[in-house]
């Protein structure tokens, strides 16, 4: 909410039977206290995507909906029955038996009234267009329910496997996750009410793991992971394929854990420290190949005693990147993991698909935004000097020269271009850089592949100079062009060479424009990456029409 207007936070209370309503904006309590219809403690609560609506699980089984504007109650599911109906639908029960009748495709169809939870509903949620409102309850049953009338119109029974402790809606995907008592994650589809995956932290599970239960759980923004922790055990399955991808042990049990919108970090707590820790994405500095965690490993990784989670000095995050690094670096020296031969069979797969780089993503994306770096890590202003030092310390700044605490200038126009001149001229004297002679050699023998793979192992301000520094002259700008392109046919790399061209046209954009020879291959370039913008688009969209067509509700 804002500084006016409803509020828009709704909490649940240990031992409480009423939900209590917060303001945002003005950062204090509301005016609702919204009590559960069969007087039991609330057990969980959800808002409508519109803010309009909130609505409260209770202890019993009951669900209530009311709406934040007024604090009135709206609805009660399954919806309340008037007390004709009520005796209607008790003579029917008595004369026909009929709680519950099946239709043809095998659908149950439930009665007004009917299809209240028997135990604590654990889990709520609202779909984007407030038409659906699916209930989680501990007895292993989801319910989907009309938003507007009140009815049950479907339901998926676990009860004879396993109950339901707590429920994750993603609703950009429409996905909802169910942390069930038997170790297990099962993924359900909301658009069609089905379950579409059972995430198990392996099979057969671990000695180690019998008798613990999912604390916690989350999805990653994209709807592309899923992260959940069993007792101190922080676990990462990859949902399109529903494998194991990541696993490790923290000092304690997990308390909460979250994913940040970009997937980046990972935030964790646990039952001995009122700290949070911070887990970066190794993926962000080298690349990490996604393989199946299976159950020997996992079980080596319960019986660890090492001490994974950072402690608040730091002293076990120290260098973690760089020993992760060395021992990928052992291990495929061993042929276990990640071989040479692998890369190439990963780049060889099929010449039909349009694949990126295994260079991490920060390295582009720095490439691609380093002037604006270097302007934000620009100092403000020189250091100052101390206005009380010690008299028997000489300041050190008092033996500088008064110049060098003057401020930095920042570079004009034209001295940007003396240091262009510089480096051109240290390239003419025969100080070429190995990225130039592979250019040189690619511009005869017309094999660019050498190049582009230099050019990638350089960093963001490393490779940034070697563009800057290209010789019209000698047709470097030209191979270097006709190398992106080479590169779009190949369909390989395709964020790399965006990054690379969009650089390139920002540095020597001038040139381009006056020499016709540059010009044409950079409108080549465009004419590749527009025809392959085509056959991308022609082939998702038949993807979709073919995901469209199987999901779609058949007679």
């Amino acid at each position: 909410s804002a500084m006016t207007g409803w509020e828009s936070v709704v909490t649940a209370h240990e031992n409480d039977n009423k939900a209590r309503t917060w303001f945002w904006g003005r950062k204090r309590a509301g005016r609702w206290a919204l009590p559960t219809s069969d007087g039991s403690n609330v057990t969980t609560v959800a808002m409508s995507p519109c803010g309009t609506f909130a609505l409260v699980g209770s202890e019993k089984g009951g669900i209530d909906m009311f709406n934040l504007q007024s604090g009135l109650h709206r609805q009660r599911f399954p919806a309340r029955l008037t007390p004709m109906q009520a005796k209607q639908l008790k003579l029917d029960i008595l004369k026909h038996g009929l709680q519950e009748e099946k239709t043809e495709n095998g659908k149950k169809v439930f009665y007004r009234g009917q299809g209240k939870h028997t135990s604590a509903v654990v889990g709520l949620a609202v779909d984007g267009l407030n038409e659906v409102i699916v209930s989680a309850g501990a007895d292993g049953k989801v319910k989907f329910w009309d938003f507007t009338k009140g009815l049950l119109k479907h339901q998926i029974e676990w009860v004879e496997t396993a109950g339901i402790r707590s429920m994750q809606f993603l609703r950009e995907s429409d996905l909802a996750a169910f942390a069930c008592t038997d170790g297990c994650v099962r993924v359900v589809d909301i658009s069609t009410s089905k379950l579409v995956r059972e995430l198990w932290p392996s099979r057969p599970l671990p000695s180690e793991l019998f008798g613990k239960v999912i604390s916690e759980m989350c999805f990653s923004s994209d709807g592309h992971w899923i992260a959940a922790s069993i007792d101190s055990l922080v676990l990462l399955w990859d949902l399109p394929t529903g494998h194991v991808i990541d696993a490790f042990k923290l000092t304690a049990s997990c308390t909460g854990l979250a994913l940040s919108p970009t997937s980046e970090f990972l935030a964790t707590a646990t039952s001995d420290s009122v700290g949070v820790d911070i887990w970066s994405n190794r993926a962000l500095y080298v690349h990490v190949p996604s393989r199946r965690i299976g159950a020997e490993e996992l079980a080596m990784i319960l019986t660890s005693d090492r001490q994974q989670a950072p402690t608040v000095s730091g002293e076990n995050g120290t260098l973690l990147i760089a020993a992760e690094r060395s021992e990928e670096n052992d291990e495929g020296e061993d042929g276990l993991l990640d071989s040479p031969e692998d890369d190439q069979s990963l780049d060889d797969l099929a010449s039909g698909l349009l694949s990126l780089s295994f260079v991490p993503r920060s390295r582009w994306q720095n490439l691609l935004h380093l002037d604006l770096i270097r302007q934000r890590n620009k100092p403000a202003e020189p250091p100052k000097k101390p206005e009380k030092a010690p008299f028997f310390l000489p300041s050190l700044q008092d033996r500088q020269d008064t110049k060098s605490a003057s401020p930095t200038k920042e570079l004009s126009l034209a001295e940007m271009e003396l240091e262009k001149n510089r480096i051109l001229r240290l390239v003419q004297n025969g100080a070429r850089s190995k990225f130039s002679i592979l250019l040189e050699q690619a511009r005869h023998n017309e094999q660019y592949r050498a190049c582009l793979d230099l050019l990638k192992e350089l960093s963001p301000a490393a490779a940034d100079i070697e563009i800057r520094s290209m010789s019209a002259e000698r047709d470097e700008m030209l191979t270097f062009v006709r190398a992106l392109t080479w590169l779009m046919h190949e369909r390989r790399d395709f964020e790399l060479g965006q990054t690379w061209m969009a650089v390139f046209l920002r540095v020597h954009g001038e040139v381009v424009v006056n020499l016709d020879e540059l010009r044409t291959a950079v409108q080549e370039w465009q004419r590749a990456l527009d025809d392959e913008e085509k056959r991308v688009q022609r082939l998702a969209g038949y993807c979709s029409g073919v995901i469209g067509y199987l999901r779609a509700a058949r007679v």
